[in-house]
């Protein structure tokens, strides 16, 4: 037996060893299998660890056979008494986990420059919501807040809209001011690209201790530029524009994450973008990672409905993109989580919040009228509003027996419960991408220990 990811500490210091009993056992409806050259990789999702047996060792265990490796596959949780309630075990492991989590100051931040944008996607979820930009005098406290409640502590900003860009003074203003006062911080950006200066580049960077960039292509150019629908009426075009502003960011070695909009309108030309990426950044697959999210009707309007045949269809498009931008080597390499999932995102994580244009802090981006829990110029808390961010929704039928529950979590008040309800084709996607992943550990592994 290989050990290719260690168990997690923390779930290691609650579960221990599991006993041995005179029980009959089952694999763990937890433990994840796939074939890999001439050996079988196995990876528990509730104690995050992955190894690597030989096809005769697992067919031995499959066959019952008392192997001597049998009583440490029962240790390790890879396999469990055949009427033993694994639901229950994640739920205790969950509440417990939870426990171990330093509360102590707010480090991670999501900043609302502006609620206003310098595009018209058809799809925005904010398409209603009041147009207002922070003052600089208000940017000057936002930082003043940061500095007060982190503790000391490293920080997280994510820059966000509207379009953050929108309002660089904002931006500027923030990281002097963090800087000036020694606070360590990194950022990261949600943007259209449109406004990125690629004369500028180097020192915005810097200034903004800039680490990943997040940009949505939407399809090549025609497509791109009809659905961005931007306010300027002048000569420039701009999706060549935004591919010219992602490849300054690639050549400061900023990490770039496109995000591919996926709907019916746009289903086959986003092959022809990947192809299109792939030429321009052959040279810096090191530092982009292209993905694909689907669109809804109840994300915005025009966009593809969610029925079930609908949603099959766009599931099985998906998945052939997914696999193309794969070839293509345009994806990231993804390896199995570290840990079991503790936070849906960071609406239900304590240490988190996100700050509106005029002071409020929210705990969820998507919300902005009337959710908020404080202010930055006030020490009160609207326990109400801050809590209910950690009530979690209830299981489905289909969470009991899926391997991926310690990986899967969502907060009752997010406001896209409904919308995108599991299934077994999206279960099944999700086991297949974990698979991959452990595939890609167990190589990486390989050539670490050949010193290569």
């Amino acid at each position: 037996m290989i050990t290719i990811i260690e168990n997690d500490s923390l779930i290691n210091k609650i579960l221990g060893m599991q006993n041995i009993t005179d029980s009959k056992y089952r694999w763990s409806c937890f433990t994840v299998v796939v074939k890999h050259n001439d050996m079988i990789l196995l990876y528990n999702t509730l104690t995050s660890e992955e190894i690597a047996i030989s096809e005769s060792i697992y067919k031995s265990v499959v066959d019952e056979t008392k192997h001597e490796i049998y009583n440490t596959l029962i240790k390790k949780w890879f396999l469990v008494p055949i009427d033993f309630n694994e639901q229950e075990l994640y739920n205790s492991v969950f509440a417990t986990a939870g426990l171990f989590v330093k509360k102590n100051g707010i480090t991670n931040y999501i900043i609302m420059t502006t609620t206003d944008c310098n595009a018209r996607c058809f799809y925005c979820f904010e398409k209603d919501v009041k147009k207002y930009s922070m003052s600089k005098k208000t940017a000057v406290d936002v930082a003043d807040f940061i500095m007060k409640k982190s503790l000391g502590q490293k920080v997280q900003i994510q820059w966000f809209g509207g379009e953050p860009l929108y309002n660089r003074e904002a931006i500027d203003t923030i990281c002097n001011r963090l800087k000036n006062n020694n606070i360590n911080f990194n950022s990261i950006m949600i943007t259209n690209g449109y406004l990125i200066d690629p004369l500028s580049i180097s020192k915005d960077v810097r200034l903004w201790n800039l680490k990943r960039v997040q940009i949505t292509l939407d399809g090549t150019e025609k497509i791109y530029n009809r659905c961005k629908n931007y306010i300027y009426e002048s000569g420039v075009n701009p999706f060549l524009k935004v591919v010219k502003n992602i490849e300054a960011l690639l050549k400061e070695k900023i990490k770039v994450s496109i995000r591919l909009n996926l709907d019916k309108h746009n289903k086959e030309d986003l092959f022809s973008l990947v192809d299109f990426l792939n030429d321009v950044f052959i040279d810096y697959v090191e530092y982009i990672n292209v993905y694909v999210c689907l669109l809804y009707d109840d994300r915005g309007i025009k966009t593809m409905t969610s029925d079930a045949q609908t949603r099959k269809d766009g599931y099985e498009q998906l998945i052939k993109l997914e696999n193309y931008i794969h070839y293509k080597k345009l994806s990231s390499k993804s390896y199995p989580p570290k840990r079991m999932r503790l936070f849906a995102c960071m609406a239900d994580m304590e240490n988190s919040t996100t700050i509106l244009p005029d002071g409020n802090l929210g705990k969820c981006d998507h919300m902005l009228k009337d959710e908020f829990w404080g202010n930055i110029y006030s020490d009160s808390v609207n326990v109400d509003n801050f809590k209910k961010w950690q009530e979690y929704r209830s299981t489905l039928t289909l969470c009991n027996s899926c391997p991926m529950l310690p990986n899967c979590l969502s907060v009752k008040n997010c406001p896209d419960n409904g919308k995108y309800d599991c299934d077994e084709q999206i279960m099944e996607r999700k086991i297949e991408k974990l698979k991959k992943s452990m595939i890609n550990a167990y190589d990486n592994f390989n050539k670490s220990n050949m010193g290569e």
